[in-house]
């Protein structure tokens, strides 16, 4: 049975040297793109609790009690790590078939890395709100949240109207259904995960406009 799991997340590793580190265009590349990164995510976040508290213990002082503040530190931020890379990786693997936010740039408290394995790739504190603006991060990741549960039905009218203001009916019906969905997945999301870590970026297809009325309104200015 190890050797089944440990040969399921190197094939999951190997798929991930081909995964983009931002958002795409192209609808079937962002949930491939999408489903590998959940799925991975999924399987190594209890990883970010080693790995946290030995660089809670690596970054403190070399006085004992240093050593122990940094390593309990490292330890806490390690399960609320995990947790919330877990999350997002259950979101992301089980929701692979949803349109996103193009990014999660100032929304939320960010991983130290796009996968568990490698060296800080953003630039985070511990979890203080006054570290990096993270009371503004959380606010901001809020307003998302309850923006896209209550107003993501807006999409709807927007996409068809659209659809009917391009020539592309059909389309804009697909786009109303899929995009409302969306919608309510991420903000679900992001109300539940509202105080855990969460990746910077998104991989997967990024939604056509930043907020679920902008569509609406884009067709009758």
């Amino acid at each position: 049975m190890r050797r089944i799991t440990a040969s399921i997340l190197a094939l999951l590793m190997l798929c991930v040297s081909n995964v983009s580190y931002a958002y795409t265009d192209n609808i079937l590349e962002g949930m491939w793109n999408k489903l590998i990164r959940g799925c991975v995510n999924t399987a190594t976040g209890f990883l970010e609790i080693p790995g946290q508290t030995i660089k809670g213990y690596q970054a403190s002082g070399d006085e004992l009690h240093d050593k122990i503040l940094g390593t309990a530190t490292g330890l806490i931020k390690g399960v609320f790590d995990a947790v919330g890379r877990t999350a997002w990786g259950v979101v992301e693997a089980a929701g692979f078939w949803t349109a996103n936010p193009k990014d999660n740039l100032d929304i939320g408290i960010p991983l130290d890395s796009e996968y568990v394995w490698e060296k800080n790739t953003v630039e985070t504190g511990l979890y203080n709100v006054n570290v990096e603006g993270g009371a503004g991060r959380v606010s901001a990741k809020l307003l998302r949240g309850v923006g896209n549960t209550v107003f993501g039905v807006l999409e709807f009218p927007g996409q068809i109207v659209k659809g009917y203001k391009n020539k592309t009916s059909d389309l804009g019906i697909l786009r109303s259904i899929w995009f409302t969905a969306s919608r309510e997945v991420y903000g679900v999301a992001d109300l539940a995960t509202l105080l855990l870590p969460s990746p910077k970026k998104n991989v997967g297809y990024a939604f056509e406009e930043e907020k679920p009325w902008d569509a609406l309104i884009e067709t009758f200015q």
